[in-house]
């Protein structure tokens, strides 16, 4: 009996290590994975942050060149407005560290009084368009288009546009219309309320 009653007293000590043993391996292991989870969320985390934080300054950088495009074009309609025959068909321009290449292209519409000139901006930066906006001046026959002229830059789209009026047999030196393409001041009021007038009518 007392052979008998010893023997479940040392299994019973010897097993009990072994259950200690593998508690604190489950609990080990489980503080791996949990450590490894929240990494995983941290890192998950981060790269969404960091994905945001380059959205938005993507979104800032493209805020800042469309309001330099826009001012840009503007002062070139205001240029335009107050003579169209001063505005070069394409330069360079800078607002606030914003460089970017404007580009002018002319048109015009012959009327028996006058030529109503019109131009569309084009502001680019590298290839690609930032803002487009369309303006005209009206300008009379004789003494107006002379002085525009005399003030302007022979290299600009509207003088050249100008030679190409005289070339054809539409106007002649001096700015008087010979072959009227509409007649009516009222259908240049029309064109101009149309479009964005940056200027009075000369």
């Amino acid at each position: 009996m007392a052979f008998g009653s010893t023997r479940p007293s040392v299994g019973f000590a010897s097993h009990r290590p072994l259950r200690r043993g593998g508690h604190h391996t489950w609990s080990g292991t489980a503080f791996v994975v949990e450590a490894l989870l929240l990494l995983a969320f941290l890192v998950a985390s981060l790269a969404i942050l960091l994905t945001l934080f380059s959205d938005a300054h993507l979104r800032a950088e493209d805020t800042v060149r469309l309001e330099a495009a826009t001012v840009l074009a503007s002062d070139e309609a205001e240029a335009f407005g107050a003579n169209p025959f001063a505005v070069l068909s394409e330069h360079e321009a800078t607002y606030q560290d914003q460089t970017c290449m404007i580009s002018i292209t002319p048109d015009a519409t012959v009327y028996t009084g006058g030529v109503l000139y019109g131009a569309t901006i084009s502001v680019m930066s590298g290839d690609e368009s930032l803002y487009t906006l369309h303006t005209s001046r009206y300008v009379r026959s004789g003494t107006s288009t002379m002085r525009l002229l005399a003030q302007g830059d022979s290299e600009s789209a509207c003088s050249m546009l100008f030679q190409e009026l005289v070339a054809a047999g539409r106007v002649d030196a001096q700015g008087n219309v010979l072959v009227a393409d509409a007649t009516g001041e009222a259908q240049v009021d029309a064109q101009i309320g149309s479009d964005m007038q940056a200027g009075g009518v000369a």
